[in-house]
């Protein structure tokens, strides 16, 4: 962070979630603030953060009947191509399951002028949660 007092801010807002900041808004004196987080497994996760008081709260979870210790990690992977060039990739393993001789289901996007990100995915969870 290039300024020190956000960079206060942001540690702060880090302890909230295990996810990536996605958006963050502040009333007037930038002391108070909503923060969203991308999240694998708690998507859209929202906070309310108060600097001055260190007061924070959960606001809301978009899905909140998913518990998201039951949820699949999403991990970034990488394997090399015919070219030997790496194809880079997300793995969402099953839960409690033994990560050998798994059936696989590849789900490849759109061309190449797209690409998936690290985050929910109800068809990842889905798939996952059926080994």
């Amino acid at each position: 962070m290039l300024d020190p007092h956000f960079a206060e801010v942001y540690a702060e807002l880090s302890k909230l979630s295990d996810g990536v900041l996605g958006t963050l808004s502040s009333d007037e004196s930038e002391r108070r603030r909503v923060a969203t987080f991308i999240h694998d497994r708690d998507p859209a996760v929202t906070w309310f953060y108060d600097h001055d008081t260190g007061e924070r709260r959960l606001l809301f979870r978009a899905y909140p009947r998913l518990d998201p210790a039951d949820l699949a990690p999403m991990t970034a992977v990488h394997f090399p191509a015919r070219d030997g060039l790496p194809l880079h990739a997300f793995l969402t393993l099953p839960v409690d399951v033994e990560p050998r001789d798994l059936p696989m289901v590849l789900l490849v996007h759109g061309g190449p002028w797209t690409h998936d990100t690290w985050g929910y995915s109800p068809q990842a969870q889905f798939l996952a949660n059926r080994g």
